[in-house]
């Protein structure tokens, strides 16, 4: 689940809409999950690529994952690059 507010941070992962809003969310402690528009843009360190994206193989599907599952577990924030007929009008 995602929110952009941030209402049980321990559950839920925070939708960033940019790298600003990432980092604000990342120095309060929060997991983010954030859409991009490529892999180049994807914060080494801080994120790791979403394993059901069609760029990590899709890997596993969501409801098996379970890496969104917000700060309860230790694991890095997620990135997918943008996707479908909305990714041209992303703007990062």
């Amino acid at each position: 689940m995602y929110l952009v507010q941030t209402i049980a941070p321990d559950i839920v992962m925070r939708s960033a809409d940019n790298l600003k809003e990432a980092i604000q969310a990342w120095d309060n402690g929060e997991r983010t999950f954030r859409v991009v528009k490529g892999l180049d843009d994807i914060v080494k360190g801080k994120e790791i690529l979403c394993p059901a994206s069609k760029e990590a193989g899709q890997k596993v599907q969501c409801i098996q994952c379970k890496l969104c599952s917000g700060s309860k577990i230790k694991a890095k924030s997620i990135a997918i690059p943008a996707h479908g007929a909305g990714s041209k009008h992303l703007v990062a």
